[in-house]
């Protein structure tokens, strides 16, 4: 009896610290969340500490931690979208580069969610033509690389100032889907607004463009994750990237024309079909050439710079046909220039194109 007990030794325990949880569950794959990590036996006089994200093979250590008692640690959310696809993370805790274990038989991760904060541009608003083609170059954090999802730019009419108002009136053109360029950038090309619709700020009585007020409707930029079949996270507080779809000519039909008169149709795209109760009013078109006298015609031949109670209605957004008036009346032949306006003396923008007002027998 005796003997045995003084042959037994002290049983001793080794306690060591250990974490269970971590909040908050979702953020931003841009980073910058303060990450909370609750535990017990929690070195605070130790600096130490490393938290870890992890996907796979990918991770990234909180830049910043700290231990605010023996229970609580909290740290910083590196910038995991700058380098890497949003989703879910697995989030460990090292100290002095051993693992901390949990006291749970859960794997401890985070959904992080990607988020975009505006575009390359240097202006915003920004104006840019209706016919499309311009890039536009959506910036933020954690998009999707592994080419399988698509995000599509989408471009809405801010038709609804003041309520009430229903945004579903709203006009909306949708970009073609595109694949991210990179974690941090999506390349988008602008739709050709002008093919269905009037230039942004073009407003009608009655419609949704009812802005007497205003001649500048711009529309607002949203990014959709084709995925998830809904919008991409704007960064909260971040200005909405905003566009003005401008109207522009191209071309003028036909290009040689009687000195004595005729009419010239313009092509273009975003033209004002119901440019009659708009801001900007309708259309003419000035004919000019150096040292010569300027004359004017749109839906009939104009006897002043106003055309008033003639201007020109476009019969459809693409086209617009002006008088040609009897040019021989103050000028001789010879190339012309030729501007199309709006009543209000707005300029439609296009780079001057010419035409001949050719002499021969229609002048003799």
């Amino acid at each position: 009896g005796a003997q045995g007990e003084a042959a037994l030794t002290p049983t001793e325990f080794f306690y060591h610290q250990v974490w269970s949880a971590s909040t908050p569950r979702i953020a931003p794959a841009a980073g910058g969340t303060v990450v909370t990590l609750s535990g017990a036996g929690l070195d605070a006089s130790s600096a130490d500490y490393a938290c870890i994200f992890s996907s796979g093979a990918l991770f990234l250590t909180s830049p910043l931690v700290s231990v605010s008692d023996a229970a609580t640690l909290t740290c910083v959310l590196p910038p995991w979208g700058a380098s890497f696809s949003a989703g879910a993370v697995m989030v460990s805790l090292r100290h002095k580069g051993v693992l901390v274990p949990t006291d749970t038989s859960f794997v401890q991760s985070m959904e992080l969610t990607e988020e975009w904060t505006g575009t390359a541009s240097p202006s915003n608003p920004l104006t840019i033509s209706a016919e499309g083609g311009f890039t536009v170059t959506v910036l933020g954090a954690g998009f999707d690389t592994s080419g399988t999802i698509q995000y599509q730019c989408v471009f809405t009419a801010d038709c609804c100032p003041l309520p009430p108002c229903d945004a579903a009136e709203c006009l909306t053109v949708p970009a073609l889907g595109v694949y991210a360029e990179s974690s941090t950038a999506i390349k988008c090309v602008a739709p050709s607004w002008g093919e269905l619709y009037p230039y942004s700020g073009a407003s009608s009585s009655g419609s949704v463009y009812a802005t007497a007020s205003s001649a500048s409707v711009y529309t607002t930029l949203t990014v959709i994750n084709t995925d998830l079949q809904k919008p991409a996270t704007f960064l909260a507080g971040a200005t909405l990237a905003k566009f003005e779809f401008e109207e522009v000519w191209q071309s003028v039909f036909p290009k040689e024309l009687a000195i004595t008169g005729g009419r010239i149709t313009v092509f273009g795209t975003a033209f004002d079909t119901a440019c009659a109760s708009s801001v900007r009013g309708c259309y003419m078109c000035s004919y000019s050439r150096a040292g010569g006298v300027t004359m004017y015609g749109a839906a009939i031949a104009c006897s002043d710079a106003s055309c008033r109670g003639a201007l020109a209605v476009p019969t459809s957004t693409k086209e617009v046909s002006c008088a040609f008036p009897r040019w021989s009346l103050a000028n001789s032949a010879g190339t012309i220039e030729v501007a199309v306006l709006h009543a209000r003396g707005t300029v439609v923008k296009h780079t001057t194109a010419t035409f001949p007002a050719s002499g021969g027998a229609a002048d003799k």
